[in-house]
């Protein structure tokens, strides 16, 4: 137990090993999707459409820490990461924050206007009867249909008689 006691004396116990977060983090040109939790390292800000930069506020867990900023610029066509490491003051302990950049998608709209034609389209309305032309051409097949059917399967058959020589 002594041996264990004078172990853990001996081991240089880091006092600011928690001190390397952020506590809070807003971006004033853009939209961080998700809400800010120290403990949560990856995040993504949509940007203005205009935004060349983040520009953001952060509190630190402590006053002593360090703060370094990377790749703080959006280009388009690449992936655009900028990472954060906030360190305690000995520099031996950090935390390092992923934000993924995206910029809004702009909503264009366009409106034609054209005051010297005017485009009038009306509805004809339809007769509920079928055109004369294809009653007539219906009745018609009906008829030769029936007559056919009739004269051939109906039509009696008289025997040929041949005549007694």
């Amino acid at each position: 137990m002594i041996l264990l006691f004078l172990l853990l004396l001996l081991i240089p116990y880091n006092v600011n090993a928690t001190s390397s977060y952020l506590i809070d983090f807003q971006v004033t040109n853009g939209n961080l999707l998700t809400k800010f939790n120290e403990q949560n390292n990856l995040y993504t800000i949509k940007l203005e459409e205009e935004a060349e930069t983040v520009e953001f506020t952060y509190k630190l867990k402590e006053d002593t820490s360090n703060i370094e900023i990377f790749d703080n610029h959006y280009e388009e066509d690449k992936e655009n990461i900028m990472i954060i490491k906030v360190s305690n003051k000995e520099k031996t302990d950090y935390q390092t924050y992923t934000f993924y950049l995206e910029k809004e998608e702009s909503t264009m709209t366009t409106s034609i206007e054209d005051t010297t034609n005017t485009l009038t389209i009306t509805k004809q309305e339809r007769s509920p009867f079928l055109a004369p032309s294809v009653i007539l051409v219906c009745t018609l097949c009906i008829a030769v249909l029936f007559y056919v059917l009739i004269i051939r399967f109906f039509k009696k058959k008289v025997p040929n008689k041949k005549s007694p020589t």
